[in-house]
């Protein structure tokens, strides 16, 4: 019987309560103000973060400029490192060919001389018989 009585009790309080939150609640002068106050404020709010937008925008596109006209140069820059190390490339390779060109053009004179020596030393090897075998162990004859 007391668990009852206490559930009655507190659905009343609950019922109560329930009414006096519907009572309409009485709108002012100053609140009807303050409202206005605050919409004035958000307002100014609104237009402070418009022109803080356009101020970041035009922040944003002189920097976007100012990274383009650098990327432009560095591009320059690495094109014409890249042409110089094309060059020295092409250089050192002229280089090189010059160089085996004059080895074999200096090696040439050379070879025929030693050609005539080999003829002349085989020629003469018919007549002197230790010169023959001299030139069979080395391998010429």
């Amino acid at each position: 019987m007391r668990k009852v009585f206490i559930i009655l009790l507190l659905l009343l309080s609950a019922v109560s309560f329930a009414q006096d939150n519907n009572t309409p609640v009485s709108f002012t002068l100053g609140d009807r103000d303050r409202l206005m106050r605050n919409e004035q404020k958000i307002e100014n709010v609104r237009t402070e973060i418009n022109s803080l937008r356009t101020e970041m925008n035009v922040r944003f596109e002189s920097l976007e400029q100012k990274m383009d006209i650098k990327f432009e140069s560095q591009q320059k820059q690495i094109n014409m490192i890249i042409t110089l190390l094309f060059f020295l490339l092409g250089g050192m390779m002229s280089l090189i060919g010059f160089v085996i060109y004059d080895r074999r053009t200096a090696i040439n004179p050379i070879k025929r001389n030693q050609e005539k020596l080999e003829d002349i030393l085989v020629e003469y090897s018919k007549e002197d018989k230790k010169l023959r075998e001299i030139l069979k162990n080395a391998g010429i004859l």
